[in-house]
Order: structure tokens, then C-alpha cells, then sequence
């Protein structure tokens, strides 16, 4: 398990943690539940990085009921890319992402939609990206899901999407609703994204 590790351990670390899923989805967290609310001003995304344990449950759509998890870890630009060995600036300042990373959730158990792999820690098409829009007074934080929906250049205007929409933001994690569908929001929920922490 990978814990409290500065930004560049826990880029070299990435690849041992993603091999113990099995056991780190076990790790305890706090309840998930819906919450209302919006992002204090002067939030910023990078506060984002690191490693947690995400719970999706669905609201609505053909899964409606059904709660799955797994774990994400969000990266810099420049750490993903010392990882993947891609170049960094494929990326920097085309697509806009705060930070990229993978995740191992299977989107499909809660009927969200899988758009390549979530795994890539390419940063021209990564896993997830994080992209942060609005005003400084009113910020909002989305990560989006799967490689083919991130990649650099790739301007979609339909299609697929899974993204998840962060609505608070605390110091052992965030969370907030999702949406996912081809042409439209087809399935829906919220979810938690904490901070494994040793002991609890």
C-alpha cells in the first residue's frame, strides 16, 4: 500500500500498488453518502493528488441500486510521464489537465460507460483527467474517464462520457455526483474518493 510518499515515490510506487487491488479495496474508509454543496473559492485541483479508494453508487440508469469500489491515483503531468515514459509536453498546455492518472473501477457495474483503457498513464491520453473550469469565485473539478475520451487533439462533441463532477473537497478526500451515457446521461449517482489511512 502506498501511503503518505512525496509526489515522486509515489509515481515510481504506482505500478506495486495497482498490483495489490485485491487487498487494498479491503482497506476501511468512511461511509459514502450523497452530498449537496460546491467548492469554496480559491479551491485548486492539484489538491487532488495522491491515492484513494472510490465508491460509485448508482441513482438512476439500468444499475440503479448498485455500489461498487476501487481505487484511483491521480499524478502531475511530469510524474505520469516519468512513469510511463512518455513525453510530458504531448500534453502540457494542450488539453488542460490539472492532473492525470488510472483507476481500476469497473465502470460497467454501475452501467457507466468504458471509453478505452483506464489504465494509461500516457500523458496525451491518460485514465483520468482531471480538468478544473469556471471562475476563481465559483471553480468546478471534473474527472473524466477512460484513455479515449482524454486523448490530446481528439475534440469530441458527442459520444460516450464518464465523468465525476466533485461538489466538496476535505483534507482525507472529495467526492461529489457522476453522470455516464452515449448521447446523454444514461446512468447516474454520487461518489466518495478517501485517503487510505494505516490504522483504520
Amino acid at each position: 500500500m502506498v501511503l503518505g510518499m512525496t509526489r515522486g515515490a509515489l509515481a515510481l510506487a504506482l505500478a506495486a500498488s495497482m498490483a495489490c487491488r485485491a487487498h487494498r479495496v479491503e482497506v476501511e474508509t468512511p461511509q459514502c453518502s450523497a452530498r449537496d454543496g460546491e467548492l469554496a473559492a480559491g479551491v485548486d485541483a492539484g489538491a487532488l493528488e495522491g491515492e484513494y479508494i472510490v465508491t460509485l453508487v448508482a441513482t438512476g440508469g439500468e444499475q440503479a441500486g448498485q455500489e461498487h469500489r476501487g481505487e484511483m491515483v491521480l499524478l502531475t503531468l511530469d510524474s505520469a510521464a516519468a512513469l510511463s515514459q512518455a513525453p510530458a509536453h504531448e500534453a502540457q498546455g494542450k488539453a488542460g489537465y490539472s492532473l492525470v492518472g488510472t483507476t481500476d473501477l469497473a465502470l460497467e457495474s454501475v452501467g457507466a460507460v468504458r471509453l478505452g483503457d483506464l489504465a494509461s498513464l500516457d500523458p496525451a491520453k491518460p485514465g483520468v483527467a482531471v480538468l478544473q473550469h469556471g471562475e476563481e469565485q465559483a471553480p468546478e473539478i471534473t474527472l473524466r474517464l477512460g484513455s479515449l475520451a482524454n486523448q490530446v487533439g481528439n475534440v469530441r462533441f458527442d459520444g460516450g462520457y464518464a465523468a465525476l463532477h466533485v461538489k466538496w473537497l476535505e483534507s482525507d478526500g472529495f467526492g461529489g455526483s457522476w453522470e455516464s451515457g452515449v448521447r446523454g446521461p444514461e446512468a447516474e449517482g454520487y461518489f466518495c474518493a478517501f485517503r487510505p489511512v494505516a490504522g483504520r
